[in-house]
């Protein structure tokens, strides 16, 4: 018995999210904290979109080509553990 685990591939929709998720993280950052740069929340929209990427990858996670609950749940942690890194840090 041959057990794979496999990403399937990003489409092209998942890249205008990002960009649009970044956009948004960066406005929402720069205008709801009165105190915050323009170059924190460039920053907080680059680590939006790559959250979002993190997450579409461990959603495509399969095993033998049926989707696993592992991949969202591991990515979901590692997205919460990365803001967390970076909230605490500004």
């Amino acid at each position: 018995m041959l057990n794979l685990v496999r990403l399937n591939g990003i489409n092209q929709e998942c890249h205008l999210v990002a960009g649009v998720l970044g956009l948004v993280g960066t406005l929402l950052f720069y205008f709801l904290l009165s105190d915050a740069s323009i170059g924190h929340a460039i920053v907080t929209g680059i680590i939006c979109a790559v959250c979002w990427y993190i997450y579409k990858l461990g959603e495509g996670l399969t095993f033998d080509g049926q989707p696993t609950i592992a991949g969202p749940v591991v990515s979901i942690g590692l997205i919460v553990l990365i803001m967390v890194l970076h909230f605490t840090t500004i």
